[in-house]
């Protein structure tokens, strides 16, 4: 909790384990954990604020632990009423969101990856939906048939091309429980007529 001020008034245990301050931290202002001080205005604005009696919810603030790391936390503020009504301090409350924003950027970064890997494969790769519709086609394979990926997309894969349908009801089939198929060779048409075994 803190004053009207911003200083720590209390700190507690749960406190002292997160962020690696015991009570030497106590009288120092809230915005010293702050991870950036162009956020200082904006939670000293909303100390003020609960000290009229409102309530603020924040998603998303970053902190500091004592050596620097970043925490982020979904905190809440509100008032901590006495006596008469009066309002003693503020009071933060804060859930650790930091495990979880790591899975997100972790995640994130992975998916960046699979799609600097889609893009700049050499090796012909298409996404379809079960139902063999197009959902995206790298330049390798847009190269080799001469169609873009907005054209396939308006296409059963491949264009004037046939595959077995009970083939194909079989490779969905797979997907669906989470196999995979592989060793298929067939003959695809070019826009420009070409067969292209693949």
């Amino acid at each position: 909790s803190v004053n009207q001020n911003g200083l720590i008034v209390s700190w507690n245990k749960a406190s002292e384990e997160l962020f690696r301050h015991k009570r030497e931290i106590l009288g120092q202002p809230i915005t010293e954990l702050l991870y950036t001080t162009e956020e200082s205005d904006y939670i000293s604005n909303m100390i003020l604020q609960v000290f009229e009696g409102k309530t603020f919810d924040i998603n998303e603030l970053i902190l500091k632990s004592k050596d620097g790391t970043k925490k982020y936390m979904m905190v809440r503020l509100y008032p901590l009423i006495g006596n008469e009504e009066k309002i003693y301090a503020c009071v933060f409350t804060a859930t650790d969101l930091t495990e979880r924003k790591k899975i997100e950027l972790a995640l994130r970064k992975s998916e960046e990856l699979q799609r600097a890997l889609f893009t700049s494969s050499v090796d012909p790769i298409l996404i379809t939906d079960i139902n063999f519709k197009t959902i995206a086609a790298n330049p390798a394979l847009e190269k080799l048939i001469g169609y873009s990926s907005d054209e396939l997309r308006r296409n059963t894969f491949p264009p004037h091309s046939s595959f077995d349908p009970h083939l194909v009801e079989e490779w969905i089939e797979k997907c669906k429980t989470g196999k995979g198929v592989s060793g298929y060779e067939t003959i695809i048409l070019s826009r420009k007529g070409d067969h292209i075994p693949v």
